[in-house]
């Protein structure tokens, strides 16, 4: 494994612990004094964004060192017809 490698993987095993802590440190306390079922969800919710924003970042890193990924690419071709004399055009 490369150095920059090493320096991504410590990032987002920081990043990863840094979400676990917020949850824990904010988060799970807000939601047990939540006075309303709709406050519980909001907390919930966010709970559920942290969560996916750290497994997108580790799912980008993961496309990156495997060569970019795959692309897909469409390809559309637009003709114009022009009538020829005696038509509309």
């Amino acid at each position: 494994m490369k150095e920059a490698d090493h320096q991504t993987e410590a990032l987002l095993q920081g990043l990863i612990a840094e979400c676990g802590e917020i949850i824990r440190s904010q988060i799970r306390p807000a939601m047990a004094a939540a006075e309303s079922h709709h406050q519980t969800s909001a907390y919930a919710d966010a709970v559920v964004a942290l969560v996916r924003i750290s497994a997108r970042a580790g799912e980008t890193v993961a496309r990156l060192r495997g060569g970019g990924g795959s692309e897909t690419r469409h390809r559309i071709t637009v003709e114009r017809v022009s009538q020829g004399e005696g038509g509309k055009g």
